[in-house]
């Protein structure tokens, strides 16, 4: 074996080690890290690691990275049969990641952990943060930023082809996320799946007309929270939009008449106006009653949402039940389909795409790291923290931030630290919406306690007309309020006992 490949395999080995010190640390906080070499005949008790300082788990994560950085190939330079393995741009974005969640609030500087220690009575948290933190994230992702744009390895997708402008923008954000064949301009790393049904199958809808497409049905839909976090066609929120058609009642019944919306949203017919004059990521990702679904490149592969009860999209059943998959907020998933697929043979055609790996880092979200991590740098928003997230926007066809906030209820929010810092984390949740981000940016932003406790909403889908549908306009109900996370145990995972006994490590607080 050449001593090339030696030292590249090697390297990948080193990479991933990084990566799941990195899952490990975003679970539990901070956790132990086994040395490279031991005596296994040294007392047991000496090999009883404790916990280390959170910091020094992220620089230990980030020296992994730096330490193989250079020893990689670029994605676009991998052997098709190293594929799937840690590159340099890779190693690059889990660096930039594990920065960003460093300088976060969670782990930078955290009160509520101020008295965790390990067992030999060490901290594992500092009692303030540290700003600097901030600038070494923006570095990072900066740093490949421009590694990318110099040897032209990955960039946003973008210039997808369609019937309309707005179509094509469509076009660019679908296929931002797609990996078909392993084939990708944006995303920097992928994995293989195991291979079976795709998330498809739980957000496609089920008919029961004759054209059964044998899957389960939509169980997996978007809640009103999502719906109306997109923004306007303006690029700016719902409730910020002087201009927005909806912004006097978005919950009112109007029509729509601009030939700009044909094939998205239906002309000349009652539509809901929250449905109306979105970004093309809304109409990209949540399929909207009276809105239309492209699945398949014929001509007539383009449906229209009708979504009552009784409609050939809506509820078939007239009442809720827990023994079967329904679609409870009224909306569907369109990201993780394809266009290109049928929806009758929507599992047929993808395959026929190729291979689909998992989009692990893809380049948007290095830019809207070096947007954050910036304006957390500053004391307040400048020109460089608006570049990089416009670079996200434009790709997205909607204005630059600058621009359109000068037309919002708030236009000083785009000009303060706190303002900015709200309009980035709500870019984040629009452009990776439902892809797991969510999920950790909350916590990381020590947010979770207020956003994963507000009661799930949508519209009443057992209403067969648009009265009862939309609740008669009295706005969204309350489709789950089980929701319970407690602040602040349940930002990090408990560690199982039998570890805790065995190895005397300290337990997470409130476990």
């Amino acid at each position: 074996m050449p001593d090339k490949d030696k030292e590249e395999w090697k390297a990948e080995v080193v990479a991933l080690k990084a990566f799941y010190y990195f899952e490990l640390v975003r679970r539990y906080g901070p956790v132990m890290i086994v040395p490279d070499q031991f005596d296994p005949n040294q007392d047991v008790e000496t090999l009883k690691l404790p916990r280390l300082h959170v910091d020094t788990c992220f620089n230990y994560i980030v020296s992994l990275c730096d330490e193989v950085v250079d020893l990689l190939p670029s994605c676009n330079a991998k052997q098709s049969e190293r594929r799937g393995y840690f590159n340099k741009e890779a190693v690059m974005a889990l660096k930039a990641r594990a920065l960003c969640y460093q300088a976060s609030d969670l782990f930078n500087g955290n009160p509520d952990y101020g008295n965790l220690k390990n067992k030999q009575g060490e901290p594992l948290f500092s009692s303030t943060a540290d700003p600097q933190k901030w600038e070494r994230a923006a570095q990072a992702a900066i740093d490949l930023i421009n590694y990318c744009s110099e040897t032209g390895s990955a960039n946003l997708v973008s210039g997808n082809s369609a019937n309309t402008e707005l179509q094509g923008y469509m076009l660019d954000i679908e296929r931002s996320i797609q990996t078909f064949g392993w084939l990708s301009d944006e995303v920097l790393y992928m994995i293989r799946l195991q291979q079976g049904d795709g998330l498809f199958n739980y957000t496609l809808p089920n008919f029961d007309d004759g054209s059964n497409h044998t899957l389960p049905g939509a169980c997996l839909t978007p809640s009103m929270k999502m719906v109306e976090m997109f923004y306007t066609e303006n690029g700016l929120p719902i409730d910020q939009d002087l201009k927005w058609v909806g912004g006097g009642n978005p919950y009112a019944l109007s029509v729509e008449t601009d030939p700009k919306y044909t094939d998205v949203v239906v002309l000349n017919e009652p539509v809901l106006n929250l449905h109306r004059r979105r970004e093309p990521r809304f109409y990209a990702t949540i399929a909207a009653d009276r809105c239309y679904w492209r699945l398949g490149t014929g001509a007539n592969n383009v449906y229209l949402m009708k979504v009552y009860q009784g409609e050939g999209w809506g509820l078939n059943e007239k009442r809720l039940s827990a023994t079967g998959p329904q679609n409870i907020t009224g909306y569907y998933l369109k990201k993780w389909s394809s266009s290109r697929a049928t929806l009758l043979g929507h599992q047929s055609g993808l395959g026929s795409l190729g291979e689909r790996p998992a989009s692990i880092f893809r380049l948007a979200e290095m830019y809207l790291i070096a947007a954050e991590a910036l304006n957390e740098c500053k004391q307040a928003p400048d020109a460089e923290v608006y570049k990089y997230l416009n670079v996200v926007r434009k790709r997205a066809g909607i204005p630059d931030v600058e621009e359109a906030w000068k037309n919002a209820k708030d236009p000083g929010r785009v000009k303060t630290k706190t303002g900015m810092r709200n309009i980035i984390r709500q870019e984040w949740n629009i452009e990776f919406a439902f892809e797991g981000y969510r999920f950790w940016n909350v916590r990381r932003w020590k947010i979770a306690n207020v956003e994963f406790n507000e009661k799930s909403l949508g519209w009443n889908v057992i209403g067969n007309n648009a009265n009862s549908f939309y609740n008669n306009g009295r706005g969204p109900v309350v489709v789950y309020s089980g929701n319970k996370f407690v602040a602040p145990r349940d930002y990090f995972w408990p560690i199982r006992s039998e570890e805790v006994q065995t190895a005397g490590c300290v337990q997470n607080p409130g476990w």
